[in-house]
């Protein structure tokens, strides 16, 4: 039986190298596609509307239009397998604090941010052989703050708020 969809509020990019990313490696190790994305607040039960709130509120506190990829790493998290970490974590990390602190939810003290770009449980050998055409120090655009139904099954996630940031 599938849980009740819970919500998450992502920072969302505006890159189609990202999403090319994502497809090719779904496709070549079987993996679920989604959309480019750095987590803010994972899978809470905060209502929509208070969610709104403080998703405009912070979204005008926002200083950064863009990120720079600082590294590219992996792990044996299914969550975190493959990724690239923020050159700007800790204004990501302040911005995580902001929000949890409005909304009264209590922080996971291991916050990490990152741009996930594979879900899977592939071994760590086969890991270290992709080859990604994207580089340390690269720009990527940052699009919105963006509350999105995030259930068990990938392939249902669905965007249900969106507060663009360089428009």
């Amino acid at each position: 039986m599938q849980n009740p969809a819970k919500l998450c509020v992502w920072l969302t990019f505006d890159s189609r190298r990202l999403e090319s990313i994502i497809l090719r490696l779904s496709e070549q190790f079987a993996g679920p596609i989604f959309q480019p994305h750095c987590t803010i607040i994972g899978k809470t039960d905060v209502a929509l509307v208070r969610l709104k709130s403080a998703v405009i509120n912070t979204a005008e506190q926002l200083n950064i239009r863009e990120v720079h990829i600082d590294k590219i790493g992996f792990s044996d998290e299914f969550w975190e397998s493959y990724y690239l970490e923020l050159a700007e974590d800790q204004v990501i990390i302040r911005l995580h604090n902001k929000l949890t602190e409005f909304l009264g939810i209590d922080q996971k003290s291991d916050y990490f941010p990152h741009i996930s770009l594979m879900y899977n449980s592939i071994n760590e050998i086969e890991k270290r052989k992709i080859k990604l055409p994207i580089e340390i120090g690269e720009t990527i655009n940052i699009r919105s703050l963006q509350i999105t139904e995030c259930g068990d099954r990938v392939e249902n996630w669905k965007p249900v708020f969106e507060m663009k940031i360089n428009s």
